[in-house]
């Protein structure tokens, strides 16, 4: 089945709405939807790993939950928490974080993104996805150890696999998703923001 989605130009306006591989060649800018999930019970961060099939960083680790938002889709979507993660829930439960974009290019392919990013908070969070062709593995990573990962502190922390086969149990710096910096340091500042009042 073909996707669509919606196009923006340069100063963010829509202007109407494309073949996805399409907007992917053409470097059309559109929203994607970033959801990370704070495990408060287990003070855990819950990551992704990108399926081996995927266009982009295949096998790479990323935020808990990402995905396209269909040219039909508000951005109040939260349709990839289902599919991705088995999470069935409404809008009003995410906290919004920020926008953040980003542009990813290799041959054929130059992919310019709106990063619409979000934070759940869960207690005891287990992933149930419904489209498991979609990832490799879903982890968490201790919230402090990930926190120093990502401010260059230590360069690798330790996982446990809570979906998939997360093969070494381990999580090296290099193995996230290059996103432009500081991606990574500007979404945990913000999830900081509200984890240290739990």
């Amino acid at each position: 089945m073909t996707e669509y989605l919606n196009v923006y130009n340069e100063d963010l306006k829509w202007c109407g709405s494309e073949e996805r591989r399409i907007v992917h060649e053409n470097g059309k800018w559109h929203y994607v939807f970033h959801c990370w999930v704070y495990d408060q019970s287990h003070q855990k961060i819950i990551l992704q790993r990108r399926a081996t099939t995927k266009d982009l960083f295949p096998k790479s680790y990323d935020a808990s939950c990402t995905g396209h938002y269909s040219s039909d889709e508000n951005h109040d979507s939260t349709r990839e928490l289902s599919e991705e993660l088995g999470l069935e829930i409404s809008y009003d439960k995410l906290i919004y974080l920020l926008d953040f974009q980003d542009v990813f290019i290799k041959p054929g392919m130059l992919d310019r993104e709106i990063a619409r990013v979000h934070l759940l908070i869960t207690d005891g969070f287990k992933p149930l996805p419904s489209t498991p062709e979609e990832i490799h593995s879903i982890v968490a990573c201790d919230y402090e150890a990930f926190k120093a990962l990502i401010y260059n502190k230590v360069d690798e922390v330790a996982l446990e696999c809570l979906y998939g086969d997360n093969g070494e149990g381990k999580l090296i710096r290099s193995e996230l998703v290059p996103r432009k910096a500081p991606y990574y340091q500007e979404v945990f500042k913000h999830i900081h923001e509200h984890v240290k009042k739990l």
